[in-house]
């Protein structure tokens, strides 16, 4: 049982899985893995940014842009939510949000969809953007 009395479990990243919709992410982790079930519940409850890469294992940038944005999510810990999405696993956030290429990195900030980052970007591109919000 994770902190709060959710559940939760590693994904197939290894990343904390937050299987409750949370009303905050674990702040023992630096990037948790979000599912169609609770990401939405996350944007409506979280105060903090949140800053989520949509991915796929077959996707070649994806491998590439991961690191940054685990350096995001040990940057930024407890600060800004850093989360992954799995597409093959989710088809209803990536719908939802008409995400047609990945990597696709979607920010939230106060309920609201704010910036959204199709393709491999620099860390700073995404220091800039997270660095407004907070």
């Amino acid at each position: 049982m994770a902190p709060g009395g959710r559940s939760s479990a590693k994904g197939e990243s290894g990343r904390l899985v937050v299987k409750d919709a949370p009303s905050q992410a674990d702040e023992l982790h630096a990037i948790i893995e979000v599912t169609d079930d609770n990401l939405a519940t996350l944007i409506e409850n979280e105060s903090k940014p949140i800053v989520v890469d949509f991915w796929a294992s077959w996707c070649a940038p994806c491998r590439i842009l991961s690191p940054v944005i685990d350096e995001l999510g040990k940057d930024y810990k407890g600060k800004v939510i850093v989360a992954k999405m799995n597409v093959d696993n989710n088809k209803r956030t990536p719908a939802q949000y008409r995400i047609k290429g990945i990597p696709t990195v979607l920010v939230f900030h106060k309920g609201k969809l704010v910036e959204t980052l199709t393709g491999v970007r620099s860390k700073s591109e995404y220091r800039k953007i997270i660095e407004k919000l907070i």
